[in-house]
């Protein structure tokens, strides 16, 4: 990915009407976090954390998910959610 406004979100676990678990990475507030639903809008989230300060706007970074039953892990260049 290379966020260059904000920041970039995707889905795991979604079903065909894009509904499912959607991690949203706000690069330019420092957090990550995961929803349910296909938005991070009218929502609570389900989790939360921070991203170290070297994830910026405007470069380019290694992000993977790997999904097990009831477990979801994020990586965004080294680091893990």
């Amino acid at each position: 990915m290379k966020p260059i406004s904000h920041g970039f979100g995707f889905s795991v676990l979604a079903d065909i009407l894009n509904s499912g678990i959607y991690i949203f990475c706000d690069v330019a507030g420092g957090t990550i976090s995961a929803y349910f639903g296909s938005t991070d809008l009218n929502s609570s989230p389900l989790a939360a954390g921070s991203l170290p300060a070297e994830i910026g706007l405007g470069e380019w970074h290694h992000v993977s998910a790997s999904v097990d039953i009831t477990d979801i892990v994020i990586r965004v260049d080294t680091c893990l959610y």
